[in-house]
């Protein structure tokens, strides 16, 4: 019975947590749709149960140069059990970033810098469940995710009605106030 109850409790124990993609650069190990899929893929192996997906969506790159290539993203929701935590998670997506090419822009002192350049790919931690975090290298929900069409546009797509923690808009109604400025 005790054996029972304790997975009974880990089923009801999961997290879902909302995972942006991106990519513009080609890296050994792909173009940015390949490296895209790859990372999809690598998040697939962690999510407890059955991963959503958006659609791919190609756009400009903010804050960079004229004339960049444009970024292919992405939204992936995932379950997490309770045995991972938000650092857990970044740890993660760090890793899958530099397994698929990303080693020149990734590190304490160039993360900073790092938010404007190309590169062949990008997860952020959009939300952790209703979990809210500010720490140095992590916040939670994403703190400039509310004001990114290429975060609002493919999570609208998945959950046109939810909301990030701590805000009372719907990830529709944040996506619509974007296309009307």
């Amino acid at each position: 019975m005790s054996c029972q109850r304790n997975i009974m409790k880990k089923a009801l124990n999961k997290t879902e947590s909302v995972i942006a993609l991106g990519s513009n650069k080609p890296s050994e190990y792909g173009e940015p749709t390949e490296l895209v899929e790859r990372a999809l893929e690598k998040l697939g192996h962690i999510s407890e149960s059955n991963m959503e997906v958006s659609s791919f969506f190609w756009t400009r790159a903010e804050g960079l140069e004229p004339g960049a290539a444009k970024f292919l993203n992405a939204v992936a929701i995932i379950t997490l059990n309770d045995d991972w935590s938000p650092i857990g998670l970044l740890r993660t997506l760090k890793q899958i970033e530099l397994e698929l090419g990303r080693h020149k822009d990734y590190g304490p002192k160039i993360i900073v810098n790092a938010y404007y350049q190309p590169r062949p790919i990008d997860l952020d931690i959009i939300t952790y469940g209703s979990v809210q975090i500010d720490i140095p290298g992590l916040v939670i929900p994403h703190e400039r995710a509310w004001k990114r069409l290429f975060v609002l546009e493919p999570l609208a797509e998945l959950r046109p009605k939810m909301t990030f923690p701590g805000s009372a808009k719907t990830v529709s109604e944040l996506k619509q106030a974007l296309l009307s400025c």
